[in-house]
């Protein structure tokens, strides 16, 4: 895995993670805010009005990271960035994270369950 980084990197940044919510808890990078991608769009205009540095978008892989670019582009922000190769690739043990208690997100217990079941 090659490291991640930056696309269009700024040299005064500010992170924002698009976690859902027990991803976030279970590890992110110091001093991220945890915004989830499903109330993005609804305060993305808010986030526009208080934010007037570049901003570094993670996720988990960086699949949400890019669906959460084009939702604060929509609302006019283009000083917005995607850690590429998401968490996952910022986790190789030198880089500041911190941990929490791992945590499956309602989702993917759901999809557990649904495969142990048979049903999609």
């Amino acid at each position: 895995m090659t490291s991640p980084t930056l696309t269009n990197p700024a040299p005064s940044t500010t992170e924002s993670a698009a976690h859902f919510t027990g991803e976030f808890e279970t590890a992110h990078i110091p001093g991220s805010y945890n915004v989830p991608l499903n109330l993005l769009g609804e305060h993305a205009d808010e986030i526009r009005s208080h934010l007037d540095v570049p901003v570094v978008i993670i996720c988990r892989s960086g699949n949400r990271a890019a669906q959460a670019n084009r939702t604060l582009a929509g609302a006019g922000m283009s000083s917005t960035h995607i850690l590429e190769g998401g968490l996952m690739g910022w986790d190789n043990g030198s880089r500041p994270l911190q941990r929490g208690e791992a945590r499956w997100e309602i989702e993917r217990q759901v999809r557990m369950v649904a495969e142990l079941t048979g049903r999609d």
